[in-house]
């Protein structure tokens, strides 16, 4: 078993020889890793389907110093697409946190990723953003019941509503699937153009 323990912030390099009787001797096992004095709550953040044009809820990564002093923190930034709001202060004192807010603000249809960036005395820890932005969005209609319990033989109605974006031209088609056996689920609409 081999344990990280950096004793410095960045990149770090190390390795494991052993030497031994076989003919191949000595082997060498190389590792590599980076020492950071800041600790991130996640490094992944998936936001789904966004609508173009729109924001999606934040999602809050807590950033704590783990380290034995104060960091200071030289910038916070996101990628096109996405935004971020902190509270952090530029001197992080030692045991103390603050929360980066992150949001998807895609410009265009279609899957979208990018990073937040927190940036502390020559070192960047990354958090990596995903997200797919939408030209149109299919929902229940407001106030609609979204299930029923139906009898043999009998059916029930569903109200959708499909929304483009501002702009948006082009066909949404709709395709029946996922239905149980012997049941037929059919939108009236199978066609709308904007």
């Amino acid at each position: 078993t081999v344990t990280f323990l950096p004793s410095t912030t960045g990149p770090l390099t190390g390795s494991v020889v052993v030497t031994d009787s076989a003919l191949d001797s000595p082997q060498t096992v190389a590792f590599s890793g980076t020492g950071v004095e800041i600790g991130l709550s996640a490094v992944t953040l998936a936001f789904g389907d966004q609508q173009v044009g729109g924001s999606s809820l934040s999602k809050a990564v807590t950033v704590s110093n783990q380290g034995s002093t104060a960091i200071n923190i030289t910038g916070i930034a996101a990628s096109a697409g996405f935004l971020q709001a902190n509270n952090c202060p530029a001197s992080l004192p030692f045991g103390a946190s603050c929360t980066v807010s992150v949001a998807f603000t895609p410009t265009a249809a279609g899957p979208a990723n990018g990073t937040v960036t927190v940036s502390y005395s020559g070192v960047q820890n990354t958090i990596s953003l995903s997200g797919n932005g939408t030209d149109f969005s299919l929902a229940a209609q407001p106030g609609a019941a979204t299930s029923a319990t139906v009898a043999a033989g009998g059916t029930a109605t569903f109200d959708l509503s499909a929304m483009g974006t501002a702009g948006y031209t082009g066909t949404v088609a709709f395709t029946c699937t996922g239905a149980p056996t012997a049941a037929t689920v059919c939108p009236a609409t199978s066609l709308i153009r904007h």
